[in-house]
């Protein structure tokens, strides 16, 4: 339908379209009407918004006071900070504490020997075989060990050999090695060792006069270490009482050279191990213990971790039995003692578990008379058991050798005892040879055994075991055949110290850098495919391995701890002949249990060995520089880089940094037969400091493998910046200022809120401009409340303080709050727990949200509310916020709920008010037309009239 297209009628001349326009907004003023309450509700809608935003800020703020440490925030300061630095969290108890700070951590550095160039020279170098420290034999032992874990007494001792006498300072030793060393760096003629757990002094036979040894002071330092009354005639060799050994308070973690005592982990009454005492089962479970209590269990016991705990399980087992388990007279196993000497005893492991405590303990499974002698399970000071070598699998043969000296000289000997450690073995030869003419250690890397000529001879140095049984000679790795070797050394092969077991924690792996969490995937022979997830919660290599066991699709994966003892191994015993593969998916945890990769053939090569031995191969054409990539990208314990001296035809030079510092950091560095030439820089030594005395020799002991150092004393951070001999006393104080801040911030929060609730219901009368929101019912009585609860007092609390003013909070005009901390800091020194009751109590009685229908039948009520048994003041102000900010029933919520309806039907209404108007215009625009129509016609016919007449 075609409307009018000018404002002006063509008959009637009328300006038809400002007609209708009157017409229409003659009809719209219901509609502006609308259209002004709808930005009248719009504004009241956004400005109770503005009130809710400044309700949620000081809940916040409240719940942040609440939730966070603040009142019981510590600071930390230095009275040197160039040597130690120090910070405290909330948990530091407030005090004076001194420090000495002995040395830094230090990374273990090596140096090769020269070369002549970095590139396109080749070096020629087969491969180096890279481990951790942990494969040496001579672990060094922590002083903190000895006397039952007591440790020793440190201080000065003298020793004299009538000739020369030397003051020796043991204030700041922390191992065995640091002892023997500081003794051994004397004049004094004489050698210190230690052998089982004893200290050993050997005169030497040409000082001409006795040996003595005594304490400097009144600290028994010569008694502590088992060498009280020391009086060595020259050459003699004087051996201390045993201090170290076994005691009820021994980390079973600490036996078997670290590798400890396995338990089943096991939600049940599962036994570790059984002991039958003529005929009577005693069953005995060293993990966690289980009660079954209505049909289902319930922890009543932790694991045992000591000695004693495991002893204890033991003998609460055998209770009635007459057979008692005890620490052995060598204090270096355990025994099942037998009063009578006549029950038949019987042990055997646990069936269907992983691992075996009864062998951990030292117990072979079998039958006995009478008392149970288990093995050694503690080495001695610096040492390895005999029974870790070859990954913990070590038959050493029937104990037959032979030495022959290359000036002829014939040693035969018979080594009795195999229950011993790798320093027993070694004495046990040194005992049947002439010391003068052979020496026996192990070499420099601590992995192998070393047989030294020291005769001058020129024949061959001769090595051999028997011929008819297993050949100890090849066992110790020092056979060299009956032809022997033309050389002054044999240096053995590496003995295979296991280091990774069942107990082993995860994240002691790499270095102390542990494994991570992630997932990879396993690709079997069958091509079956197997997702494994390693997460936070698996602790140990026993839990690694059972994560993977029940992860694997099939009976065809083994997995397992290597033959080594240094890294777990799949095995594949498939026969469909697809190498084994395993890819990481998320994470890194494949690459860093060293199984990432293919296995290196199909069949009986169908393996992926995860030792942390690593071996890195080299091309006959390698320079330099492709060594040093090549080391960097296998990721072993150190990284390399090439250092040009710049002098000289050899400026070149490899350099190994370990990638961890301190001693955890060591890396044991076989260069297989190259000729490296590398020089121990630095050996890697942990940081060291004393606490609460200047005198080291009085305080306590602490190392870390990082210079920051932290748990000394509970919530502080020490860092260490530079070695003194003077101590640093470090402060740790309540720190107020956090708390000031928060408080002045929930101060400001309130007072503004106030500000905005006095804004949106304001009226100037000058003006008469009105608040959007004067005159609200709702925003009077939120403002009243307000006011009523900051200067009321708190709920159900006892304490010195009755409101706010006590703690230099006060209350001025309207309401508003002023904080006067030098009053808070008053009250916080007075009561610090009393103030933060006042102010954040907070104790729920009840939630409010469970619903009992009865017959054991409850729901939960969203819309509950929680009551509370007290409340301090700052705690009902966010109670108080959250009763009008709830998002499911606050009353500003409701109340914006309501605002949103009448928005809708303002917006409805003008909606229908449009369609009403558009509706009014087209009837007029029809009504114009066809007024212009009925003129037009008139004025045709009158024409037509006037037409006639003329």
């Amino acid at each position: 339908m075609s409307g009018i297209t000018s404002g002006i009628g063509l008959a009637s001349g009328l300006d038809t379209a400002s007609i209708i326009q009157q017409l229409l907004a003659v009809e719209s003023r219901p509609k502006i009407l609308a259209q002004q309450r709808l930005t009248q509700i719009q504004v009241q809608q956004s400005a109770f918004l503005d009130i809710n935003s400044r309700l949620q800020g000081l809940r916040s703020i409240v719940s942040g006071l609440r939730t966070q440490p603040i009142f019981d925030a510590k600071s930390a300061s230095s009275t040197d900070e160039s040597i130690l630095t120090a910070s405290a969290s909330a948990g530091a108890a407030p005090g004076s504490y001194a420090f000495l700070v002995d040395r830094l951590v230090s990374t273990e550095q090596r140096l090769s020997r020269g070369f002549s160039a970095a590139d396109d020279v080749p070096i020629s170098a087969g491969s180096f075989t890279f481990e951790g420290a942990e494969a040496r034999l001579d672990r060094d032992t922590a002083l903190a060990d000895l006397n039952g874990g007591n440790g020793i007494t440190r201080g000065i001792i003298r020793i004299s050999d009538g000739t020369t006498t030397a003051e020796v300072d043991l204030s700041r030793v922390a191992t065995v090695s640091e002892v023997l060393d500081a003794i051994n760096a004397t004049d004094v003629d004489v050698t210190a060792s230690v052998q089982g757990g004893t200290f050993v002094l050997t005169a030497g036979s040409g000082n001409g006069s006795d040996v003595s040894i005594e304490n400097v002071g009144a600290a028994e330092v010569v008694e502590s270490l088992g060498l009280d009354g020391t009086l060595l005639v020259s050459g003699a060799t004087a051996t201390g009482s045993n201090v170290y050994g076994l005691s009820t308070s021994t980390p079973l973690s600490l036996l078997n050279d670290g590798n400890g005592v396995f338990a089943n982990e096991i939600i049940g009454d599962t036994e570790d191990f059984t002991i039958s005492v003529d005929g009577v089962d005693y069953q005995v479970r060293l993990g966690d213990l289980y009660e079954l209590v209505d049909d289902e269990f319930e922890l009543t016991e932790g694991r045992a971790v000591t000695v004693g705990d495991a002893l204890d399980r033991i003998n609460d087992a055998l209770d009635g039995s007459g057979v008692t388990a005890q620490i052995n007279a060598d204090g270096n196993g355990l025994e099942l003692f037998d009063s009578t000497g006549t029950r038949s005893i019987e042990l055997a492991e646990g069936t269907g578990l992983v691992g075996s405590a009864l062998a951990d303990l030292g117990f072979a499974a079998g039958t006995t008379t009478g008392t149970v002698s288990g093995e050694q399970v503690l080495a001695g000071m610096n040492s390895t058991l005999a029974r870790t070598l070859a990954g913990g699998a070590a038959d050493l043969g029937d104990g037959v050798l032979q030495i022959r000296a290359r000036d002829g000289t014939i040693f035969n000997m018979t080594i009795t005892d195999f229950d011993t450690d790798v320093n027993g073995l070694l004495q046990q030869i040194r005992d049947n040879v002439d010391t003068s003419k052979i020496a026996i250690g192990l070499d420099e890397m601590g992995t192998g055994i070393t047989v030294t000529d020291l005769t001058g001879g020129t024949g061959n140095l001769v090595v051999t075991g028997s011929t008819g049984a297993t050949d100890t000679a090849v066992a110790l790795g020092i056979s060299t055949g009956v032809s022997g070797v033309a050389a002054d050394s044999v240096s053995g092969e590496r003995l295979q110290r296991q280091y990774i077991g069942l107990n082993t924690l995860v994240s002691d792996l790499n270095g102390g850098r542990g494994i991570g969490t992630g997932s990879f995937r396993i690709i079997d022979s069958s091509g079956a495919v197997s997702e494994v997830t390693i997460d936070s919660d698996t602790r140990t290599v026993a839990d690694l391995i059972r994560e993977i066991d029940a992860a694997v699709e099939g009976d065809d994966l083994e997995v397992r701890i290597n033959d080594n003892g240094d890294g777990i191994v799949l095995i594949d015993n498939g026969t469909d002949g697809t190498v084994l593969r395993v890819e990481d998916r998320s994470g890194s945890v494949a690459s860093a249990l060293n199984i990432a990769g293919e296995a290196s053939g199909t069949d009986a090569d169908n393996f992926i060995d995860g030792s942390f031995e690593v071996t890195v191969e080299f091309e006959p054409d390698d320079d330099l520089r492709d060594v040093a990539r090549k080391i960097n990208e296998a990721g072993v314990g150190v990284s390399a880089s090439i250092v040009n001296e710049g002098i000289g035809a050899n400026p070149f030079r490899l350099a190994l940094t370990a990638r961890e510092s301190g001693a955890a950091g060591r890396t044991v560095i076989d260069t297989n037969g190259f000729d490296l030439g590398l020089e121990l820089l630095d050996r890697g030594e942990d940081a060291k400091l004393f606490f609460g005395s200047s005198d080291p020799a009085k305080g306590v002991l602490i190392t870390s493998s990082t210079n920051t150092v932290t748990d000394v004393i509970e919530g502080l951070t020490l860092n260490l910046e530079a070695a003194s001999d003077s101590p640093v006393t470090i402060n740790v104080s309540d720190d107020s200022t956090e708390l000031e801040t928060r408080i002045d911030e929930f101060v400001s929060a309130f007072n503004e809120t106030l500000d905005r609730i006095d804004f949106q219901s304001r009226f100037e009368p000058e003006t008469e401009v009105r608040g959007p929101l004067l005159g609200d019912g709702t925003l009077l009585g939120l403002k009243a409340a307000m006011i009523a609860t900051v200067t009321g007092a708190p709920d159900n609390v006892s304490g010195p303080f009755d409101n706010l003013s006590d703690v230099g909070i006060t209350i001025g005009d309207g309401g508003r709050l002023e904080l006067d901390k030098d009053a808070l800091r008053a009250a916080l020194e007075q009561d610090a727990d009393a103030v933060e009751d006042l102010l954040i109590a907070r104790e729920i009685e009840s939630t409010g949200r469970e619903i009992e229908f009865g017959e054991g039948i409850t729901v939960t009520d969203p819309t509950g509310r929680e009551t509370f048994s007290s409340l301090g003041i700052l705690a009902q102000v966010e109670e108080l916020a959250r009763t009008y900010v709830d998002s499911v029933d606050g009353v500003l919520t409701t109340r914006n709920e309501a605002l949103d309806r009448q928005i809708e039907l303002q917006r409805d209404r003008i909606e229908q008010f449009d369609l009403r108007l558009a509706d009014k215009q087209l009837r007029l625009e029809r009504e114009f037309a066809t007024l212009e129509s009925v003129i037009a016609g008139f004025q045709a016919q009158q024409a037509a009239l006037s037409s006639l007449v003329l």
